[in-house]
């Protein structure tokens, strides 16, 4: 076969060669259709089923994506236990796959930083694609504990107040058909993850709601601020600064 062109110096030499071996399969394949009808029919033919296959390939895959159990999520407004009246959803939950009632839950709580609304959060972080991969049973809260979640502030209104958010979480356990008649007790444990300017809403949810036996770890994102250690020394299991 004759070579066409010069080697490039840039590439390797089997980028080079691979250039030239798709030049004449092309040629003899061009040859072979002018010399024989019956190979262009049958590429014809071969090139259609090679279509189809890869048409029901996608549709398997299109099909076995929408069996997938999805990530169940709730947006909650006007909750009684609310820290302010803003316009932001009080609380966004997410519910892995698979969520079975009859055992315990495992929750996480996730406080954004400032400037940042609860939809915001979960859409920038992309939250409820991340509970698909979560362990079985586990339920994300997202509470929002701003007064006003729009403005550079760490006000939180009545969020800091004793069993606020204790109370909040059985407000929205109640309204949730999944954990509708669960309590505090049927919460195994709580992960609490706060981002930034979070970090008093987590104190406040440890430590003013009677719920340092059910925290497992609590995983600080840039999120310690003034010289505060309240959360070292406590009996928490795990605690992660990022």
């Amino acid at each position: 076969m004759r070579l066409v062109g010069k080697k490039r110096r840039t590439g390797t030499t089997a980028d080079f060669w691979r250039h030239f071996e798709c030049q004449d399969g092309l040629r003899i394949y061009l040859h072979m259709i002018a010399r024989s009808p019956k190979f262009y029919l049958l590429s014809v033919a071969l090139a259609a089923i090679c279509c189809s296959l890869s048409s029901n390939s996608a549709m398997s895959s299109g099909d076995a994506a929408q069996n997938r159990p999805a990530v169940r999520s709730y947006k909650l407004m006007r909750l009684s236990h609310r820290a302010a009246d803003h316009v932001s959803p009080d609380a966004l939950l997410f519910i892995a796959p698979n969520f079975d009632i009859r055992k315990p839950v495992k929750l996480i709580v996730y406080n954004h930083g400032l400037t940042n609304d609860v939809v915001e959060t979960a859409e920038v972080w992309h939250l409820q694609k991340h509970m698909m991969n979560a362990p079985a049973n586990t339920v994300m809260v997202l509470p929002e504990w701003a007064e006003r979640p729009e403005e550079y502030s760490s006000r939180a209104g009545r969020f800091h107040q004793p069993n606020f958010f204790r109370g909040m979480l059985l407000e929205i356990m109640s309204k949730i058909p999944e954990l509708h008649g669960k309590t505090m007790s049927d919460v195994k444990e709580i992960r609490i993850m706060t981002y930034s300017g979070g970090f008093r809403a987590a104190a406040s949810e440890i430590y003013k709601n009677g719920l340092e036996d059910k925290i497992y770890s609590v995983s600080l994102l840039d999120s310690l601020y003034h010289g505060d250690t309240s959360f070292q020394h406590s009996g928490i299991r795990s605690l992660e600064f990022t």
